[in-house]
């Protein structure tokens, strides 16, 4: 699936798989990439280039993100 929402790839896939320049950069679960810890409530990895899209959107868009992508990984 190629997704323009980062909400919709959460919500439909079990791995983002990020490119930079063609390039894989990262391919997990998305709560792996946007947390530290399972008992995070908000984006912890600064380190993820993933993160870093989903910090980019608004707070309420990083708060659903970020819920449908834990909800999915503890499901």
């Amino acid at each position: 699936m190629i997704a323009h929402r980062l909400e919709t790839a959460v919500a439909f896939t079990d791995k983002i798989l990020v490119l930079d320049h063609g390039q894989l950069v990262q391919f997990d679960h998305p709560f792996k990439l946007l947390a530290e810890n399972i008992e995070d409530t908000q984006v912890t990895r600064t380190d993820s280039q993933f993160a870093q899209m989903v910090l980019a959107l608004n707070e309420a868009q990083q708060e659903r993100v970020f819920n449908k992508a834990k909800k999915k990984y503890l499901s």
